[in-house]
């Protein structure tokens, strides 16, 4: 269970540099970083929930 989780977090500390690296890369606009901003949160959501499942099962 641990190994599965951890398998999981390079995959989420990556995505979290992308995140972080194409928001300060300029100014995008509002928008499009607000788009950023809600798919990262989608992104936590469902790895969290996958998580909360690991741990259960």
């Amino acid at each position: 269970m641990l190994l599965i989780t951890l398998l999981f977090l390079p995959e989420s500390h990556s995505f979290l540099h992308w995140f972080h690296l194409s928001i300060d890369s300029g100014q995008q606009g509002l928008v499009y970083g607000n788009m950023r901003k809600e798919i990262l949160k989608l992104y936590l959501i469902n790895w969290n929930l996958l998580w909360l499942l690991l741990v259960f099962v």
